[in-house]
């Protein structure tokens, strides 16, 4: 996946969640747990940013859970 398929889908898996944010522009690998789970950070266009953690065993619905995403804008 390039870097543009990249944000492209980070964009689409804020906006299914229904997460405010016109386009992502950055996104960060924060690492992982000895569970698995993943955590990232994602920054939109128009200045919110979110924090995802991604479980192993829901790849099938892009991997967050409910309370995932943590938002934060200036």
């Amino acid at each position: 996946m390039d870097r543009a398929e990249h944000l492209a889908f980070w964009t689409l898996v804020l906006k299914n969640k229904k997460l405010a944010c016109d386009a992502v522009v950055r996104t960060t690998y924060q690492g992982g747990t000895e569970s698995g789970v993943d955590n990232w950070s994602i920054g939109c266009r128009d200045g919110y940013e979110y924090s995802v953690n991604i479980e192993p065993n829901n790849a099938q619905d892009a991997g967050c859970t409910g309370n995932a995403f943590a938002r934060s804008a200036e």
